[in-house]
């Protein structure tokens, strides 16, 4: 019979074994190249936006191109255009009203093309390593900028399911070290081999105005091969 010592040991060891440095940066890159072969979606969106005591649901479509371009056509229960060609982003009223969002909402939707900005402007370094309901392995990274000045949250923490590479949590912390934003990605749907985020939560938790989340669910997912959809 193994003694108590063996298992503590196995656990410290190999479960729990700390993460290099260039092990880190590949495991991001490669989250980054395995959710960018996707290519462009199409589908139906549910936003659930919970703001204080105001809620409302929104539903419409959308097409989706990596790496951050997309269209959002709300329907219900108003109608509106949202359009990210990369640089800009702006956002079509149903009275022909066009307002510009560029550099206001960094993830809002389709969180799935953060992963290069983090590698440009973080440095990673190993956290922790474990199990958590749902998740036999998860890798938890903490990132800290390589310029201060040039970004809003010092410090992120990043959940990842290093088996399947996928993000599960993202947590960011402003100067003072408060929470101010988390990330669930929920469930996720498995597209040509590749899960891709289908149902993901945004919160902001200590936020005076806006505190609050952002429910969000993608359905009937396709992917775009010359401008028609594909299952």
């Amino acid at each position: 019979m193994k003694s108590e010592l063996f298992y503590i040991l196995f656990y410290v060891l190999v479960l729990n074994c700390p993460v290099l440095a260039e092990d880190v940066t590949e495991l991001i890159r490669g989250l980054e190249e395995r959710y960018n072969q996707v290519g462009c979606l199409s589908g139906r969106i549910k936003r659930v936006v919970s703001i204080q005591e105001e809620r409302a649901e929104i539903y419409g479509n959308f097409n989706y191109c990596r790496p951050d371009s997309f269209v959002i056509n709300y329907l219900i229960p108003f109608k509106k255009r949202i359009v990210s060609n990369g640089d800009s982003m702006s956002i079509t009223l149903s009275d022909s009203t066009n307002v510009d969002l560029t550099g206001k909402f960094p993830m809002l939707d389709f969180n799935w093309k953060m992963f290069r900005p983090l590698l440009d402007e973080y440095n990673f370094s190993y956290r922790w390593r474990g199990e958590i309901e749902g998740y036999s392995d998860v890798i938890v990274l903490e990132g800290g900028p390589n310029k201060l000045e040039e970004v809003e949250l010092p410090r992120i923490l990043l959940w990842l399911d290093p088996n399947n590479q996928r993000l599960l949590r993202f947590e960011g912390y402003n100067r003072k070290d408060a929470c101010v934003l988390i990330l669930t990605n929920n469930q996720f749907t498995k597209i040509d081999g590749r899960y891709i985020p289908s149902d993901y939560t945004i919160y902001f938790p200590v936020a005076e105005k806006e505190k609050g989340e952002i429910h969000t669910i993608l359905s009937n997912l396709s992917v775009l091969q010359n401008g028609e959809p594909t299952r």
